[in-house]
């Protein structure tokens, strides 16, 4: 990465491109500084707080030198790329294979293998997979085919990340039935054929996936679709984009392509994050377009902001939950390598992109990662930034109430609804706010009459009258979108 960049690169950015620790990282950058060293180069630069960087004027003389220097065959993999090496290695070799030719690939020793083989088994069982040892066969991966391929998407994408960073992996991965260089073509061709076009990330992950996919079809295994899908899924575009997909592919790889296989690769189509969609809507937008609109009125309610361009965030998030709900449907699990970031950087984004990500749950009847979560929040996130608002601010309050712990959060639960990103500091009664020598919250709701100590005071019914929601909480909501808006 280094080498093929002329800006300045973080620790960050370095840890989330490569998908490693920040300690590997450093031992990364401590192995290359001792290669240039050797052949009488700069070691790696670092400039301040902006990160990272080689020297412009070696650059050709590093390529020159060696063909893999970031990552040359005495790399160490990190534990997800090492376990992904495993599980892809028993999934689509066609040998049986032991611990020895594990210790012998991966370099590491038995006890970290057997360490591996216990987490992978345990992974993999909540899937209701199963990874096991055969005397005969060493060991073997069983269960429904279709959740296999999809408990190895993510394995898959540890694997892609690996290629991207020019790291070195087992050598027989590189043989199958197709390249993955040509299913990435042949998906380009389908590409024009469904007038869409995937985002770049996807289309590369997806031509990798298949590429394993096809691995496992030509050791016989295939998956099974329901009548029920297969009833939905013929009247896509895509199902008859992927018949002929899967034609080619059978007439190249010589393979034998089951029906099931083409439903299988619609609903993958169909899941894909897009950069483009097809100009023919599709019957399932007018309901995601509604979705968008509740979850877009929903974040402004509970961020107390207001967009001004709605319609045109609208357009933008309906195209992200499209696919998305399909994922959602077919449980099709996908990596957001920013899922980190996102919580550390923008946790209030994440946290009210969380609570109203409800409505598509509901519509699809399943529960969102945080991975796809995250996602949305971005779209708040940079929308936020166009038009200027540059963060939430939590509002913090005290709830006074001298009817008990249940009419207190009866009250609390109906300013979070009508305010939305609030703290409630605490639920008091009215002797216990009276020996407060302070109020260390911006402002108190009170059921019952109390003193001032020098923040606003509401004073309301236990249920939140029409005008009280009106005209007290408008204004807290007014009070808060200026000052979100002037930071």
């Amino acid at each position: 990465m280094l080498l093929h960049t002329t800006s300045y690169l973080s620790i960050e950015d370095l840890q989330n491109r490569m998908n490693v620790s920040t300690r590997t990282v450093y031992a990364e950058i401590k192995r290359m500084n001792s290669w240039l060293e050797t052949h009488q180069l700069s070691g790696v630069q670092r400039k301040g707080q902006l990160g990272y960087y080689l020297n412009p004027h070696e650059k050709e003389i590093i390529i020159q030198k060696a063909d893999t220097i970031l990552v040359g065959h005495d790399y160490e993999p990190c534990v997800k790329e090492r376990r992904a090496i495993l599980l892809l290695t028993i999934a689509c070799s066609e040998h049986c294979l032991r611990i020895d030719d594990f210790m012998k690939m991966t370099k590491v020793s038995r006890n970290t293998l057997l360490e591996d083989m216990k987490q992978l088994k345990e992974a993999l069982s909540k899937q209701e997979i199963t990874l096991r040892y055969q005397a005969a066969s060493g060991y073997v991966i069983s269960g429904d085919e279709r959740a296999i391929r999809l408990a190895l998407k993510p394995y898959i994408h540890f694997i892609r990340t690996m290629i991207k960073n020019e790291k070195t992996f087992p050598s027989f991965w590189l043989k199958g039935p197709i390249s993955s260089k040509r299913v990435h073509h042949l998906l380009q061709q389908s590409e024009q054929e469904l007038k869409l076009e995937f985002a770049d990330e996807m289309l590369d992950q997806l031509s990798l996936d298949l590429f394993f996919y096809f691995k496992r079809m030509k050791l016989g295994h295939a998956v099974h679709i329901s009548n029920e899908e297969k009833r939905t899924l013929q009247e896509t575009e895509e199902c008859l984009a992927a018949i002929r997909f899967m034609a080619q592919i059978q007439k190249e790889a010589s393979l034998i392509v089951h029906d099931d296989e083409i439903y299988f690769l619609s609903t993958l189509w169909l899941s894909a994050k897009k950069q483009k969609l097809p100009s023919i809507k599709k019957p399932e937008e007018h309901l995601i377009r509604t979705i968008a609109r509740q979850m877009i009125f929903d974040f402004q309610r509970y961020a107390c902001i207001s967009f001004q361009e709605p319609k045109a965030l609208e357009q933008n998030l309906t195209m992200h939950l499209i696919p998305a709900y399909y994922r959602l449907i077919y449980h099709i699990g996908m990596i957001n390598e920013l899922t980190d970031s996102i919580k550390k950087a923008q946790p209030e984004v994440f946290e009210i992109t969380q609570k109203v990500a409800c409505h598509l749950e509901k519509a699809a009847c399943s529960k969102l990662s945080d991975h796809e979560i995250a996602y949305l929040a971005m779209h708040f996130g940079s929308w936020m930034r166009r038009e200027g608002i540059s963060s939430i601010v939590r509002r913090s309050v005290y709830i006074v109430c001298g009817e008990g712990i249940g009419t207190s959060n009866m009250l609390k639960t109906q300013l979070l609804e009508l305010i939305g990103y609030i703290e409630v500091r605490g639920l008091l009664s009215k002797r216990a706010y009276e020996e407060l020598a302070a109020v260390d919250a911006e402002f108190v709701v009170s059921t019952t009459p109390i003193s001032f100590k020098g923040k606003p005071v509401h004073l309301v019914h236990p249920i939140l009258t029409a005008y009280e929601k009106k005209h007290y909480f408008n204004t807290e909501k007014a009070q808060k979108r200026r000052l979100t808006r002037s930071m």
